[in-house]
């Protein structure tokens, strides 16, 4: 854009005011270099600058104004580190690092960059353009449509339509409708048929922003396994079960698409397929493929109302195992800087397709009535992320009530969960996730398995469970859409009837290979 020659003016005037009459080979190619970069030669200018080995905090600024013009944003920053390191107080550094540090989604270092640059900055209009956008992303609307109003006034030609364009998301999301339409008019009018034209137009007739999402990506690993069966404490394996652990390799693919926006409403589908094929317990082989079209009613520019249905169809080494359903509406809502919540209820229908269980004539009840495990689940979730750190990191906290009606007495239960989340970027671009949460399950009959098992005698009591998980994961970036995962589960069902009370841990490593839309 226009605005950038300003830049590459400023940086010239600052170098040539820096450089001796009588300047070294060294201090000749920077000039050189900073004349060819102001031409749009960059490439050249920066082969100039490795060949000549300049080192100094100019020709660093240099490097990294050529990397943020070829939008090499990662080189960029590497770039104008360096120069900050040498010389803090070079014209132009901190807009420059604004710049790559809010294109890599760095927006504590693009604020802190923002922050640090002289008074005389404001002055310019690239220092309101992103201003406004890092307010954006502070739910700042009122405040960001001020910075995008002002970029334009300071920059009418350089920056139209995409400050234009932006002071219309920023005074929609201010809930100022007369402004909002005013700023998309303008952008649709200063440059018609391009696709800020378009987008304007589509948040102007009130759709959501941005094209229509579409993602795929699939997955493939292996895992062990320390208890497939689920076995419980003192519960003897069936005779053809060697061992309750194994490994398994196993493989997902998800996908999905919008597939209609009219106004505030909009819909797609997504799918998801998971399989697994054990090492030796291949009687535990799955395959479960799941449908789930949805529904969005977004209220406002933070507030999203959606009812999604998932179907379901399992089976286990070749046999129909389960067909599971469940309807579920979710509010979210965005706080910006103050977080995300949502809210949401869920009510599921479970058919388990398998035989059921013999009677046992040492048991004075009918089995198969008492353990069949078809029925209604139903349930109530409340969560928020809170940022920490300028958006690197994101707490979560949460709790559910949930319950289930089977048609058997055996696993009728009302409980709830309390439950936490921590998403955080370590270093060496690993990405490390982990998530607890313990569960209080009180049935509502006595147990119709025997306690303990061989016994021949009844628990008592009526069943009563509480159930820890937990998970932990880290996560890289490889490059061409792919990545490497690694992850661990924890599973402890403590119960006061032994055939439900177990443990389990699953480790695995997994690699994700992304589909760009």
């Amino acid at each position: 854009m226009k605005s950038r020659a300003r830049i590459w003016a400023a940086l010239v005037a600052a170098l040539a005011t820096g450089v001796p009459a009588a300047g070294s080979e060294q201090d000749a190619n920077l000039l050189r270099a900073s004349a060819l970069a102001r031409k749009g030669r960059c490439d050249e200018a920066l082969a100039l600058l490795a060949q000549s080995g300049a080192g100094s905090a100019r020709a660093a600024l240099l490097r990294g104004q050529c990397h943020v013009e070829g939008k090499r944003w990662a080189e960029a920053i590497t770039a104008l580190d360096e120069a900050q390191r040498l010389d803090a107080a070079l014209p132009e550094l901190q807009l420059s690092l604004l710049i790559a540090r809010y294109q890599v989604g760095d927006l504590a270092g693009a604020r802190q960059a923002l922050d640090a640059m002289p008074a005389s900055a404001t002055q310019r209009a690239e220092y309101h353009l992103y201003r406004g956008l890092l307010l954006l992303e502070s739910a700042q609307g009122a405040e960001a449509g001020t910075a995008f109003d002002r970029a334009r006034e300071l920059a009418p030609t350089e920056l139209e339509p995409i400050a234009a364009y932006y002071s219309g998301v920023a005074w929609l999301s201010a809930k100022d409708r007369a402004r909002a339409n005013a700023s998309f008019d303008r952008a649709i009018a200063l440059a018609p048929g391009t696709e800020w034209a378009k987008q304007a137009e589509a948040a102007r007739n009130g759709a959501p922003r941005g094209p229509r999402a579409s993602w795929a990506w699939i997955r493939a690993g292996a895992e062990w396994d320390s208890n497939v069966v689920l076995r419980g404490e003192g519960v003897d394996l069936a005779p053809e079960i060697a061992d309750e652990s194994d490994g398994r390799a196993v493989w997902m693919a998800h996908g999905g698409a919008e597939l209609f926006r009219a106004g505030d409403w909009s819909g797609g589908v997504s799918g998801t397929y998971y399989g697994s094929a054990h090492f030796d317990l291949t009687q535990f082989d799955e395959h479960h493929p799941t449908v789930s079209p949805w529904l969005d009613y977004r209220i406002d520019e933070a507030t999203v109302l959606r009812l999604r249905y998932d179907a379901g169809y399992a089976w286990i080494h070749g046999d129909d195992f389960l067909f599971d359903q469940q309807l579920s509406p979710t509010l979210f809502h965005d706080w910006g800087k103050r977080g995300r919540s949502q809210f949401s209820a869920r009510v599921s229908k479970l058919d388990f397709l398998f035989p059921g269980s013999v009677n046992d004539p040492l048991t004075p009840l009918n089995e198969r009535a008492y353990r069949d495990r078809d029925g209604w689940g139903w349930g109530l979730t409340a969560q928020h992320a809170f940022p920490i750190g300028g958006g690197e990191t994101e707490f979560s906290l949460g709790a559910s009530y949930q319950g289930f009606a089977a048609d058997g007495r055996e696993y009728d239960y009302q409980g709830g969960e309390l439950f936490a989340g921590l998403d955080t970027q370590l270093p060496f671009e690993v990405r490390f996730r982990a998530a607890a949460g313990v569960g209080f399950l009180p049935f509502s009959h006595t147990s119709s398995y025997e306690d303990p098992p061989g016994s021949g005698g009844l628990e008592s009591d009526e069943r009563s469970d509480v159930a820890y998980r937990a998970r932990l994961e880290l996560e890289r970036e490889l490059g061409a859409g792919f990545s490497l995962l690694g992850r661990y589960r924890y599973q402890n069902r403590a119960s006061n009837v032994a055939v439900f009370d177990y443990d389990r841990h699953v480790v695995g490593l997994y690699v994700t290979y992304t589909i760009a839309p």
